[in-house]
């Protein structure tokens, strides 16, 4: 009962596996259970036959037996042999794949290591580029004021001026009395008379001098600040342009970084496979060695019969050896590493075989004696 859960739940298991499986492992896997198969096959019609015969229940002929009944157990063995190197074979190539997963994870979990040592570094750099976009707009916040107060005093500058110039013009105006007035004391009296030109004309002069003095060194301070924006506006850009490029260098890292993962997650899951299969075919090594010291116990018998016979040949001595090795094939064939390796179909030609092998009715050695005039 525990074999049968035991090979239902590698089954299950083995559902998900197969699924990935390369085809390289499901042609060898095949080609194993082709070799069971056909050693199968010439032990099931040579124990049918055997049984018949020592059973009484057909006449023996040597011709027969020499020619068609004892080749069937050479061609058994042969091919339970090359059934064996095969396997043999295949669980060195799974050990080999099995090693390679396990060299290539621990590649893969250096690569992380690294990775997550550039990604340490990349979000310190990331976190100084943050910094510096922040100081950027912050000076760029400030230029921009500095531009605006500097914009404002411009134009208050400039009013001014305007309005000086407008207060000239009617100060001009004014002036041009005040000056015939005093043309005429200069005439009559020319102390009074210059001192009222210059009264006149020099006080609106001295004024808008100043006014356009003050307006061209607004203007200055104007175009300082305004470049002092546009610098400003260059290293925000800059700024910015270095936090994108370590954004990306981080991106780049982690999509690398989610790679691997992916890369270790199908390298774990062939490891997973690789061990769930040599385990399998470990299992069914173990279980071949039982087998075939029966295989060798029944062909060594089966030697000796051939060797020192000529004819007549005494084949009940097979009968207790043929017995195991059928018991013997019969577990081979239902053990867990062949009910989860072997197909649908495989399995029912295997349950075909091993059903006649089963319902052989093989003769105690009473009967055997009692028919030996047959042989």
């Amino acid at each position: 009962m525990r074999n049968n859960c035991q090979c239902d739940n590698l089954k299950r298991n083995m559902s998900v596996v197969q699924a990935r499986i390369h085809e390289k492992y499901k042609y060898n896997f095949e080609k194993v259970l082709e070799y069971l198969l056909k050693g199968l096959e010439h032990l099931s019609v040579f124990i049918q036959h055997l049984s018949n015969i020592t059973g009484g229940r057909c006449q023996d002929d040597d011709t027969y037996i020499a020619k068609v009944l004892f080749p069937l157990i050479e061609k058994a063995k042969t091919e339970f042999d090359e059934m064996s190197a095969y396997a043999e074979g295949l669980l060195q190539q799974i050990n080999s794949d099995f090693e390679r997963c396990v060299a290539d994870l621990k590649v893969n979990n250096d690569k992380l290591k690294e990775i997550d040592s550039d990604l340490n570094e990349l979000e310190k750099e990331l976190q100084g580029t943050k910094k510096a976009v922040d100081n950027a707009n912050d000076q760029c916040r400030r230029k921009g004021e500095d531009l605006s107060a500097a914009e404002n005093a411009l134009s208050d500058a400039r009013r001014k001026l305007d309005d000086a110039k407008t207060t000239q013009e009617a100060t001009v105006a004014a002036g041009v009395s005040t000056t015939l007035v005093s043309a005429f004391l200069t005439i009559f009296v020319p102390p009074v008379g210059i001192i009222g030109m210059a009264a006149g004309l020099g006080t609106g002069i001295v004024g808008i001098t100043a006014l356009e003095e003050a307006v061209s060194l607004c203007s200055n301070n104007c175009s300082s600040a305004r470049s002092e924006v546009q610098s400003s506006e260059l290293a925000l850009e800059k700024a910015k342009k270095a936090k994108t490029e370590v954004e990306n260098k981080l991106e780049s890292a982690n999509k690398k970084k989610q790679q691997i993962k992916t890369q270790m997650e199908d390298v774990k899951s062939d490891k997973n496979r690789l061990e769930e299969y040599r385990n399998l075919m470990i299992i069914f090594g173990e279980d071949y060695k039982t087998f075939h010291r029966q295989l060798c116990d029944f062909y060594g018998k089966y030697k000796i019969l051939r060797c020192e016979t000529t004819g007549g040949y005494s084949l009940c001595m097979l009968q207790s050896p043929t017995k195991m090795l059928g018991a013997s094939l019969s577990s081979l064939c239902k053990c867990v590493a062949i009910q989860a390796l072997c197909e649908q179909p495989m399995q029912a030609v295997m349950r075909k075989h091993l059903l006649q092998i089963e319902c052989v009715k093989w003769q105690t050695d009473d009967e055997c004696l009692d028919i030996d005039h047959l042989i």
